[in-house]
């Protein structure tokens, strides 16, 4: 196992992961530090630090169902904030991590304007993006759920999953966003499947003709 006090040790080819054990609080934030100019993902939960190293194809996944979220916000002029993969930590619960996007769409006014976040005092964005999450080391459910983010959308195999917060502190799967009621999961996935024969502009011009077409009448945002 590499040392975690030896950051520039640490190599990691696309879509690798390293898990690292014993690690405590204090190393943890120090390598948020030391590796920001990396553009790996941080999990940590109470000791355990996964690192990841983002694929291509994860990144281009990712990127486009950013941008779906976006230009369907805009098109139906509902007002949200994108804060990419910032680190959302809660030392109390030791535990933190960096989604692959994250969204605040009804606490949107809290933070409009910010830069920078004071998590905890300023809530936990209330979507997150992950992708292939089933595939990480560390439950990462039990993270976002100590957290306290609303709302998460999973992808893995051309498939995006809904799971929304509960009161016990735990995910459960939905067929629709709390979020976003009107917007139809198999359709996000349908054109996210589009990406491997048509070209970019294309695509989020098709998406955004589409978007237009969402009843506006049943949106509960």
């Amino acid at each position: 196992m590499k040392s975690v006090r030896e950051p520039a040790s640490i190599s990691l080819g696309p879509g690798e992961r390293l898990l690292l054990h014993d690690v405590s609080w204090e190393e943890y934030e120090e390598l948020l530090d030391e590796l920001a100019e990396h553009r790996w993902r941080l999990a940590y939960d109470g000791g355990k630090l996964e690192i990841m190293s983002p694929s291509q194809k994860h990144e281009n996944v990712k990127h486009y169902i950013g941008r779906f979220v976006e230009a369907m916000a805009e098109e139906l002029d509902i007002e949200i904030q994108c804060y990419g993969s910032a680190t959302y930590r809660r030392k109390a619960k030791r535990k933190g991590i960096e989604a692959d996007e994250c969204y605040y769409v009804a606490n949107e006014p809290l933070v409009r304007g910010k830069a920078e976040l004071e998590f905890p005092k300023i809530p936990p964005p209330d979507l997150g993006i992950e992708v292939d999450i089933y595939s990480s080391s560390l439950n990462k459910f039990k993270i976002y759920a100590a957290i306290g983010v609303p709302e998460l959308w999973c992808y893995s195999n051309e498939k995006i999953e809904v799971h929304l917060l509960e009161p016990d502190g735990r995910y459960r799967p939905s067929e629709r966003s709390a979020l976003f009621p009107f917007l139809p999961m198999k359709e996000l996935e349908r054109f996210l499947k589009l990406r491997h024969s048509m070209g970019r502009n294309a695509l989020m011009k098709s998406f955004r003709q589409w978007a237009r077409t969402l009843s506006k009448k049943n949106r509960q945002v």
